[in-house]
């Protein structure tokens, strides 16, 4: 792609990162090695937490009786029935973890006062879908029925949030409450998620080699995450996954943010346009001058968007 049309800001932050791409063979062929590679990098560069934020890594019950979910909270000392901010993290649904968002969440603790709760949800491809989202509705449940045994909460008061692959899982966890009756949810941010594996949008055709996360990964974790011949046919996909086949009624408001150099471009657009016609409240930012993940590099422009999401998440119930 034509890379003057980033951000000049984030630009150079990029042309100085090494190995910015996943090798798309190594991704198709062998997952569990990015997965590791990634781990290392994560591990290397954690940072330890404020004195006013105890984290603490807990292990809950599944969707099944033999399986477990682990789950990373964060709260911060003093808070009495906060709000809950249930996330999500990226990695295209094969590989990350919790504690990749370490350093974003005690940035934003240090500025809005919630309890953070991010899952560690199942992986593709040894857990392919439904795995993921059925540990999201485990650790909404959890929310709903443990959680203020040990976190001072307010189970009333529910954000989902995620990013990419996170967001996808965000968004099917607000489908889920309302098929279910819930847990209620409050409101839903999907940060550039990945919405559908169709692979027609002219987004997706055009960034088959945008920097950070191209169109060509973005169809491999998506055979990953449901197999090559689901992929095939995404209008028979389950609408927890392929999101674009989910009716919308009766959900609640979405912030919807996409980046105007991402291969996910257009499917987000489309999603936030469905909502609309289901009387849903919808927020759309598209940032023109961003790539896929850009909030991940030091630059202004993620600046912006931090103080932006600082902005929405002290607006949601006027804390």
């Amino acid at each position: 792609m034509d890379k003057s049309r980033i951000n000049k800001g984030l630009l150079e932050i990029l042309e100085h990162v090494p190995n910015l791409n996943i090798p798309h063979d190594v991704f198709k062929n062998n997952p569990q090695q990015i997965r590791a590679q990634r781990r290392q990098i994560i591990q290397k560069t954690l940072k330890k937490a404020p004195e006013n934020i105890e984290v603490e890594n807990i292990t809950i019950k599944g969707s099944k009786e033999s399986h477990q979910v682990s789950i990373r909270t964060y709260s911060k000392n003093g808070l009495i029935n906060a709000p809950v901010l249930l996330y999500f993290h990226s990695g295209g649904f094969v590989v990350g973890e919790p504690e990749q968002m370490d350093a974003a969440i005690f940035k934003l603790l240090s500025l809005i006062d919630y309890v953070v709760i991010s899952v560690n949800y199942r992986k593709a491809p040894e857990h392919p879908f439904p795995a993921a989202v059925e540990d999201a509705f485990a650790a909404l449940y959890w929310i709903y029925t443990k959680a203020e045994q040990i976190l001072s909460l307010d189970r009333t008061k529910i954000v989902v949030a995620g990013a990419s692959a996170g967001g996808n899982i965000a968004a099917a966890l607000t489908l889920m409450s309302r098929d279910y009756n819930g847990p209620e949810i409050s409101y839903q941010v999907l940060i550039y998620p990945a919405i559908t594996p169709a692979t027609g949008t002219s987004s997706k055709q055009e960034f088959t080699d945008s920097p950070v996360w191209d169109s060509i990964n973005s169809n491999i974790g998506w055979i990953h995450y449901l197999g090559e011949q689901t992929v095939a046919d995404p209008e028979n996909v389950s609408p927890y996954a392929n999101l674009l086949n989910a009716s919308l009624d009766r959900l609640p408001p979405a912030f919807i943010t996409v980046c105007g150099l991402d291969p996910l471009r257009d499917e987000g657009i489309d999603y936030a346009k469905k909502p609309l016609t289901a009387k849903v409240p919808v927020s759309l930012e598209v940032i023109p001058d961003a790539v896929h993940v850009f909030d991940a590099f030091p630059c202004k422009l993620s600046d912006r968007f931090f103080a932006k999401q600082v902005e929405l998440y002290n607006s949601l119930f006027k804390v």
